[in-house]
């Protein structure tokens, strides 16, 4: 039985990640920041300033934490660099006989036409991605890791201000999308689940990699818009300006062949139960 200890608890992958590992058996200890309204509570959990007085005894550390801004935050530079690498060299310091599990992103990846694969060109497309990739390199030099970068995830409880969550609050109240553009851009959409199952199987293999979470294809914004108007057969859907954001397309064949992944198609049935949960909200 293995021990766990995952930073980032209350998160929305958190929480999820939280009852794969309980299920699982072994110790799991939960760490949040501020918030506790989304702690899974099958486990225990401690505030992130307890961290401290916590032994080197634990088998994996999960560090699912990340400081991701948005239009209105201030002081990003410092911020980005306090969670996304600061935090992740003092863990690493700390739990020198853990396995480093860590959760980064596909936007440290340079922009291709061609297929994203794990040793792609790395260009970070933002200064959250520079973060990561600084994050990334405190890891490799740990004695033990995985680094999994991560696509779009989604799900119930995921953050409403994000693409699939906003398109279907305007479907709901409405009764329209509106899209940038012609609607062809193209996103690599993960459900949370996928994720987690992603990061348990980085966690049990025995060599040091860099993996993808990916699904097996991509969605244009479009697809998703014709998605959600098959439940919600009433809305309309609209267009206007232009998008600018590129797409992008990802092959993990070899993390999945390495951990052993069979991803299955789901996004059809998992964004008609974002749409229930979103329907309670509004």
């Amino acid at each position: 039985m293995k021990s766990h200890i995952i930073i980032g608890s209350n998160s929305f992958l958190g929480k999820v990640l939280s009852e794969k590992l309980a299920l699982s058996g072994g110790e799991v200890l939960g760490v949040y920041h501020k918030n506790t309204d989304n702690l899974y509570e099958g486990i225990k959990h401690i505030p992130v300033d307890d961290l401290k007085d916590l032994n080197d005894h634990f088998d994996v550390v999960y560090i699912i934490s990340a400081f991701i801004p948005n239009a209105t935050t201030i002081n990003v530079e410092d911020k980005l660099e306090a969670v996304n690498v600061n935090l992740v060299s003092d863990l690493c310091r700390q739990f020198k006989s853990a396995k480093i599990v860590f959760c980064s992103s596909v936007s440290v990846y340079k922009h291709s036409t061609k297929l994203i694969t794990e040793g792609s060109v790395l260009e970070p497309q933002s200064k959250y991605a520079e973060s990561k990739l600084k994050g990334e390199a405190i890891v490799k030099q740990h004695s033990k890791y995985a680094i999994v970068r991560i696509s779009s995830i989604y799900g119930v409880h995921m953050k409403i201000e994000t693409f699939i969550p906003l398109v279907i609050k305007n479907a709901i109240i409405k009764n329209a999308i509106t899209l940038f553009g012609d609607g062809k851009r193209k996103q690599n959409y993960i459900h949370v689940n996928g994720v987690a199952d992603y990061l348990y199987a980085a966690a049990n293999h025995e060599e040091n990699a860099v993996f993808l979470a990916t699904s097996q294809d991509e969605l244009s914004n479009l697809e998703v818009a014709n998605i959600i108007k098959m439940y919600l057969p009433s809305i309309q859907i609209d267009f206007k300006g232009v998008d600018h954001s590129k797409s992008y397309l990802y092959d993990n064949s070899f993390t999945n062949e390495v951990l052993k992944m069979k991803t299955e198609k789901v996004f059809k049935t998992e964004v008609l139960n974002c749409i229930e949960w979103i329907k309670k909200m509004y």
